[in-house]
């Protein structure tokens, strides 16, 4: 076990003093404690390599080719996320075609597009360091083979062609390491703080005592953006044995003024004695406040240092988690792939308040939590449709505090974000996904959040064109869109905003706005936002039948072409003109009618994952999550049956490129476990699911307070996936939608399913 190193008798940096109170009581989140009964061993089911490869989009968006999610260490909402990083191919993080390891880094982003986190990079070496590559590493980096390679829920290991093992795993702060050497080799091992998905603008590291090792560094930049995502991070690593003999060096990066007589830099070539043969343990803590509550966070979790006892603490945890969704009937192969879809569910957002309840705010100053944890990092333009819900649904508890963190942030800031990323505002993506995320969560129930507070910062948003969180306008062209009702694709306000997607993404979150107004009692704020929610018409083009770029003077795009890009974010004009997920009924007239609609839906679904260019659904991006429910509105709810079917089939699988596209913490993800439930939310702002035909013959929801959802579809199988009856608690449901409140508080959802679709059940069409 580490030896507990009395920093209080060391001889420190003024700003590494503080007293022998460094450790603390402070608990560690735990989860909502939901009564499973019993608890089975679902990690067993999860493969967390699904996702690591390439998917089949022929035109994905940049970045955009596979899962993009990591295989390591880390626990639901956990601080750390501890994951190999490959080369030479990987985009970001790690991906499956590669074969050598460039490092071990302590904070990863599950599925984002685009590079994010990657700190403090670790590398086991044998390499001397009178050897070490200074300022280029690649020959140090790890051979490996994915045979030699496993993973978990909580745990990874690998054995490098080397012989050098590195076994991984985590509890709620924390990271812990078990690192083999092969006998006699010299056993080292690199860290540095010059290396990030962003810019590292800054970055030191400091031996503190001969088993002890901090650093700190400054990123800048997100998804190729610069500046933007600015954040410093800081770390601290107690190993089990002394640290022999060190070297520092850099590539030009360093704290100013910090290459001192200790000799700081921003990276550190670690030695450990050669003729010891046991494994080197290492448990790392990170902070985003200060390197003194990075010890703080550290020294809480040197409570349980024995690796097998954190790991298996870390899949016990997993299993609370995971047994919340029970299904029953379900094929190796098809547990395998939604056990895993759920995990992936649960990585995201994060930890981010320390063990002392401070946390670094979204305006740059330190703030302590008090009664909940704050959480960061919020993809807002991709959780608002799927994952939330399932969020509030899963983990309530979680759920409040991470509402609680979302507004507290916004408030920081100066308005809602749209995708948060550890302690500043990125900017990224379009739209007022944060309104959609506020109402959507509390439309499925979660409170304990200042309502009160959201309502007036989506007000001020609504308003106000130049309301910002930090420097990024929340919603770009408010006044033009106020004005015209549209955003008008020739305006430099929302150049590279995607005028004509934003649109009816401001139109989504106008609905959503005025639903969570109403439920607050503001008639007023939920009358004016209702009626600007109609503003999709605005850029629906009644000659075309379709969603086109419109001038500031009302003039539509010439040379029009349904596979039109400009102006649309991350798809095209054949796919976002199904984006009304508000007012379906609405758009089927403006298609010309139910036949017409179903008519453009069939050639849609003509593919289901064809990328950006091509007229056609594209599953591995999230604007067209809800389109395939859109046939419960023309009366055809065994064509929604149908095409769920076939793109739970055909898109995912239990392979490393088994995720159609980008993950997006938890998204895509989330979108699997909903259809694969039978149920789907497709209103923004409403307590509302649409039906299709759920996977499995039995699946049990737990929820809290001794609640279950039980939902059964007996015969369900690949020749019978057609709803001919719907029972909800015993009454009989002849319409393709069910309210929450119905099912919330437990109950069941009873499917009769055929081989052929129902001539009556849900053909009515209306809501």
């Amino acid at each position: 076990m580490p030896r507990h190193v009395d920093l209080c008798a060391r001889a420190l940096p003024l700003w590494l003093v503080f007293v022998a109170a460094c450790r603390t009581s402070a608990a560690a989140p735990q989860p909502a404690a939901l009564p499973l009964h019993p608890i089975e061993d679902l990690t067993a089911w999860v493969d967390p390599f699904i996702g690591t490869a390439d998917g089949d989009s022929p035109d994905p968006p940049h970045g955009d080719k596979g899962g993009a999610v990591f295989p390591g260490a880390t626990i639901p909402f956990g601080m750390i996320q501890w994951s190999p990083d490959t080369g030479p191919t990987s985009e970001f993080s790690y991906h499956h075609a590669d074969r050598k390891i460039k490092g071990f880094t302590v904070s990863h982003i599950s599925g984002p597009g685009c590079p994010a986190l990657l700190d403090f990079p670790f590398l086991p070496t044998t390499t001397a360091m009178s050897q070490t590559p200074v300022g280029h590493r690649e020959a140090t980096w790890l051979d490996f083979s994915h045979a030699d390679e496993s993973a978990s829920p909580g745990h990874y290991a690998v054995r490098s062609t080397s012989g050098v093992s590195v076994e991984l795993t985590a509890s709620t702060r924390a990271g812990y390491a078990r690192i083999g050497f092969p006998q006699g080799a010299v056993r080292g091992l690199i860290i540095e703080a010059g290396k990030t998905a962003g810019t590292v603008t800054e970055g030191d590291m400091h031996v503190l005592s001969p088993q002890r090792v901090v650093g700190s560094l400054s990123s800048a930049g997100f998804c190729w953006k610069q500046p933007t995502a600015t954040y410093k991070v800081h770390m601290a690593v107690q190993f089990d044995q002394a640290i022999s003999a060190s070297t520092w060096y850099g590539d030009g990066i360093w704290k100013a003024g910090a290459k001192d007589a200790q000799g700081a830099s921003n990276g550190l070539h670690l030695q450990f004695a050669s003729n010891d043969d046991r494994p080197l343990h290492a448990v790392v803590a990170i902070s985003y406040v200060s390197v003194e509550n990075a010890l703080l966070n550290l020294e809480a979790s040197l409570k349980e240092t024995n690796f097998d006892r954190v790991r298996a603490q870390a899949q016990t945890t997993w299993n609370h988690y995971l047994n919340r969704i029970k299904v029953q009937g379900a094929s190796q192969v098809d547990k395998r792939i939604f056990y895993t879809a759920l995990y992936h569910s649960l990585l995201h957002p994060n930890v981010f308040s320390d063990v002392n309840g401070q946390f670094m705010g979204l305006d740059g100053k330190v703030h302590a939590a008090q009664g909940y944890t704050h959480y960061a990092n919020f993809s807002g333009w991709d959780i608002y449709r799927t994952w939330i819900q399932l969020a509030a649904l899963l983990a309530p508890d979680e759920a409040r505090d991470l509402m609680r963190s979302f507004v507290v942030s916004a408030q920081q800031c100066g308005g809602l974000p749209r995708w948060t990323l550890a302690s500043d505002e990125t900017g990224v993506m379009v739209g007022d996904p944060g309104a959609l995320i506020v109402a959507n969560a509390h439309a499925f129930g979660v409170r304990g959040f200042d309502e009160q507070a959201a309502l007036a910062l989506m007000n001020k948003a609504s308003t106000n064109q130049r309301t910002a969180c930090n420097q990024h306008v929340v919603r770009p062209g408010q006044a033009l869109y106020n004005d015209l009702g549209y955003l008008p694709s020739d305006a430099a306000q929302v150049t590279g905003a995607g005028a004509t997607s934003s649109t009816l993404e401001y139109a989504a979150a106008d609905y959503a706005i005025a639903q969570f107004a109403k439920a607050l009692g503001d008639g007023s704020t939920a009358a004016r936002m209702l009626k600007s929610s109609s503003n999709w018409r605005n850029v629906f083009n009644l000659a075309t039948r379709y969603v086109q770029p419109r001038a500031q003077d009302g003039q539509w795009q010439k040379n029009f072409t349904p596979t039109a890009r400009p102006t649309f974010i991350e798809g095209n004009a054949a796919q976002y003109t199904f984006f009304v997920p508000h007012d379906v009924p609405g758009l089927v007239a403006a298609l010309g009618g139910r036949q017409a609609a179903a008519d453009r839906l069939d050639s849609l679904f003509t593919q289901l994952n064809s990328g950006l260019s091509q007229p056609y659904f594209y599953i591995g991006n999230e604007p067209q999550f809800g389109t395939p429910w859109h046939y419960n509105h023309l009366g055809r709810p065994w064509k929604t049956q149908e095409v769920v079917h076939r793109i739970i089939t055909r898109t995912f699988t239990d392979k490393p490129g088994g995720l159609p596209g980008n993950d997006d913490l938890g998204a895509t993800s989330s979108w699997f476990v909903w259809a694969s439930l039978g149920l789907y939310p497709d209103l923004p702002g409403v307590a509302r699911l649409s039906v299709n035909t759920p996977r499995f013959p039995r699946v049990t929801v737990e929820l809290p307070n001794n609640k279950r959802l039980v939902i059964t579809a007996t015969d369900v199988g690949p020749e019978r996936r057609y709803v001919q009856e719907l029972s909800v608690n015993g009454r009989a449901q002849t319409k393709p939608w069910v309210a929450l409140a119905d099912i919330a508080q437990g109950g069941e959802l009873t499917f009769v399913v055929g081989g052929t679709p129902s001539p009556t059940w849900g053909t009515t069409g209306s809501e």
